[in-house]
């Protein structure tokens, strides 16, 4: 599987086998496609097949010999090798010669187990909302062949390239989402007559390769920012081993990202913070260079992935914190162009999740915090007008501003999320940090009832809303996000309860304020001390201002006259 890269393929179709002496087992993969499945590299310099990595991964992990056949077209658009399907010699774009894919069906020297197709990646720089059902049909139209064969198939999207637009990335993502329905309508016709007509399963490669730094170095994506580095091949076959196994032995197919999502009108989905959860971990050192001293000065978790995200920038009073749902209209005539970019983008990319950081004028760089919000619903009235709902999710710490995405318009930066239960809250306890809860609520309601006497509510507003409705409204908007770092022994509804009572009470606090604990973070003890020192104050310059009040009151008062 990661043997000595290839100069050249030779003549197509390729074959890569693994041979297992002592099994009398043998499986036989088709994979088809275009320049991404023959695996060009380095402008064509060298050659690494996914086939390759995906006959050795399944070879090793069945315990059986493998041969996987690789065989496509380099550079011609979906609608061409549809055409030219049943031709034994199409020429592409290099000039190598192969068969289309229904001759190859029909002349391989012994039936496939499983076919997996892949096009469409030649056509999606070209994409448009009039084109997509056109090339939909096409690709579907490649699936439908093998299962006209009574071969299993497993239907792969195009894949995207890193150096896509925000709308190229959503359009590409609507086109998936297409094909899948196209997979999904095979499957409940299927289900009249399982026996007759073979299984076919659909895997979106976006959810496999994630967008990264597109250098040709170590990472997955090659610097003419459209084909796969030699890793990233190999990295994409060893992950599509688990999906080819599955329909080999007609078992449950591996879990791509949740199901569970809403959509928008044009049927994307918009996937929670779980989704963003389970990217890989992105490194900070690939961006920082060496971090020990952000470990040693704790600004940074070794407990904590770190992963990057698009910013959403908004006025300081617009930040929602965590449990509180927030509206957006965005307009492109408003100036909002590259924010619209950055919520395709995380739509497309991120499962609907986005870091939301206050826009401080005249600030340098970017804040240190802010709140993982995600996007609960989404309207476009227009391609220029979007309403946009979001809810927060959870704090976060930025760890460094960096483009490794190569958005335009808009930034992408890595962070980690903050847990609620750290090294503070472990000396504490739980049972010590409620005791702290209960004072923070005492603090609250005597603000409130001190705001209530004097009119004066521009530290916070204590007295409108009771801190238990509020606590009650951050619970219901968490109810969905899973709590991280949770220890054994302790009971998560009582931790989720205290985090949800500092959360409540800082959203109410006055702007100011509140923006300097959202852009500096901190786990659950130290925030529940911010917050009574905090309140403290208020309560005593309340108290002062009443005394103060009622003093001028008795001085001006009936017997306060001179003798």
């Amino acid at each position: 599987g990661d043997g000595e890269l290839l100069w050249s393929l030779g003549s197509l179709p390729a074959s890569f086998k693994e041979v297992v002496a002592d099994s009398t087992r043998e499986y036989k993969i088709l994979c088809y496609g275009d320049s991404h499945t023959l695996g060009m590299c380095a402008l064509g310099k060298v050659y690494e097949p996914y086939g390759r990595a995906l006959a050795a991964a399944l070879s090793q992990d069945l315990g059986a010999s493998v041969e996987v056949v690789v065989a496509g077209h380099y550079a011609l658009p979906t609608a061409e090798l549809l055409a030219q399907r049943d031709e034994d010699e199409v020429k592409d774009g290099l000039g190598n010669i192969c068969g289309g894919l229904g001759h190859l069906l029909k002349t391989l020297d012994r039936p496939p187990d499983v076919v997996l197709v892949m096009a469409g990646a030649n056509d999606t720089g070209t994409l448009t909302g009039k084109n997509m059902e056109e090339l939909s049909d096409s690709i579907s139209r490649l699936y439908a062949l093998p299962l006209a064969h009574g071969f299993k198939t497993l239907a792969l999207a195009p894949l995207t390239r890193p150096s896509q637009k925000a709308a190229s990335l959503v359009r590409r993502a609507r086109l998936a989402k297409m094909l899948s329905w196209w997979v999904d309508d095979y499957g409940e016709s299927r289900a009249d007559d399982p026996e007759q007509l073979p299984r076919a399963a659909f895997v979106d490669p976006a959810t496999i390769l994630l967008p990264g730094p597109a250098d040709g170095a170590d990472g997955h994506w090659d610097a003419d920012t459209f084909h796969l580095t030699p890793k990233g091949s190999r990295f994409l076959g060893r992950k599509l081993a688990d999906y080819v196994a599955a329909l080999l032995f007609d078992t449950k197919m591996p879990m791509q990202y949740s199901d569970e999502a809403i959509e928008d009108a044009s049927g994307v989905q918009l996937r929670g913070i779980e989704v963003w959860r389970a990217r890989p971990e992105e490194k900070a050192e690939a961006y920082l260079g060496d971090v020990e001293d952000d470990f040693a000065r704790g600004e940074l978790s070794r407990r904590v992935p770190t992963r990057s995200l698009a910013l959403l920038m908004v006025k300081p009073e617009d930040v929602p914190c965590v449990g509180q749902e927030a509206e957006f209209f965005l307009s492109r005539s408003a100036g909002d162009a590259g924010t619209l970019a950055a919520v395709d983008y995380a739509v497309a990319w991120d499962g609907g999740v986005m870091a939301c950081l206050p826009q401080i004028e005249d600030a340098l760089g970017l804040p240190r915090g802010g709140t993982a919000i995600e996007i609960v619903d989404l309207l476009r009235w227009s391609d220029d007008e979007v309403m946009l709902k979001v809810r927060g999710a959870s704090l976060l710490q930025l760890v460094a501003k960096h483009p490794s995405r190569r958005a335009k318009g808009f930034v992408v930066a890595m962070l980690q999320e903050v847990l609620e239960w750290g090294r503070f809250e472990a000396e504490a306890g739980i049972d010590a940090l409620e005791g702290e809860l209960a004072t923070l609520e005492h603090l609250f309601g005597e603000c409130g009832e001190l705001q209530r006497r004097t009119n004066l509510d521009a530290a916070g507003d204590f007295g409108r809303t009771a801190l238990s409705e509020r606590v009650a409204s951050v619970l219901q908007t968490t109810e969905p996000v899973r709590m991280l770092g949770v220890p054994s022994g302790i009971d998560e509804s009582r931790l989720r309860r205290a985090a949800a009572i500092s959360h409540a009470a800082l959203a109410a606090l006055s702007v100011n304020q509140r923006m300097k604990l959202l852009v500096q973070p901190e786990s659950l003890s130290l925030r529940i001390k911010h917050l009574n020192e905090y309140l403290g104050k208020v309560r005593s310059l309340l108290c002062a201002r009443l005394a103060m009040g009622r003093a001028l009151d008795e001085d001006d008062g009936p017997n306060s006259g001179s003798s």
